[in-house]
């Protein structure tokens, strides 16, 4: 595909299923989680006996309202871990943005969550 001018970059590549919670007890998981943030996320951490680092990705209807939004924000937040997933320690991640992410550019947007994990 060729991009036109003043397109945004296409996050079309996700991260692998298998980093990724599914059937997940959240509740459970916000009890035994430390909790740690910056200006722009919210992250919880919680030792996992798995081989690989798990993530969730909360974009809250509170600061992002439209749907189309919050998954764009989900998705940029997951290309982002696939990029840098070796430089992430094994455990169970749940990432919540505390405002709308879309002013930032990816390099500063990268910066902020890796300084969290």
């Amino acid at each position: 595909k060729k991009k036109k001018k003043g397109q945004k970059k296409d996050f079309s590549v996700m991260i692998s299923k298998n980093y990724r919670f599914r059937n997940f007890d959240f509740d459970k998981f916000f009890k035994l989680s430390k909790k740690s943030e910056n200006d722009v996320f919210k992250v919880w951490v919680a030792e996992s006996n798995n081989s690989i680092p798990r993530f969730s990705v909360i974009p809250s209807k509170k600061t992002v309202k439209t749907s189309v939004k919050r998954n764009r924000i989900r998705r940029i937040i997951y290309e982002i871990l696939r990029l840098n997933i070796d430089k992430i320690k094994k455990a169970d991640f749940v990432i919540t943005p505390k405002k709308d992410i879309e002013e930032l550019d990816f390099k500063t947007t990268t910066k902020k969550i890796l300084e969290l994990l």
